[in-house]
């Protein structure tokens, strides 16, 4: 069934505080949740990085994780949007602001 719009907003406010953790922090988020994409890109949410994992396999998404954090770490520090389907990444930046 779908999700109520509460339901939606509830988690979409447990995602920002997530990304305003990770901006505190210093720190990048790696996710499978799409919804990141919405908060930073259509929303204009803080400004960190974002590694969404799409198709990796649960048994080779630590490797694949790590070989995206080695190619892309600097891009990720630097508030980058890295989206992978599991063959090829996509990275995706915001023009700097305030955040």
């Amino acid at each position: 069934s779908p999700k109520s719009p509460t339901s939606t907003r509830q988690k979409l406010t447990c995602l920002a505080a997530g990304l305003e953790m990770a901006a505190a922090g210093g720190r990048a988020i790696i996710t499978i949740d799409s919804d990141f994409g919405a908060l930073v890109f259509r929303d204009g949410a803080i400004r960190v990085g974002v590694l969404r994992i799409r198709e990796a396999k649960p048994v080779t998404q630590a490797e694949r994780v790590s070989q995206l954090v080695s190619l892309y770490g600097d891009q990720l520090a630097d508030g980058a949007f890295v989206t992978d389907d599991g063959v090829t990444a996509r990275v995706s930046t915001r023009a700097a602001d305030s955040n």
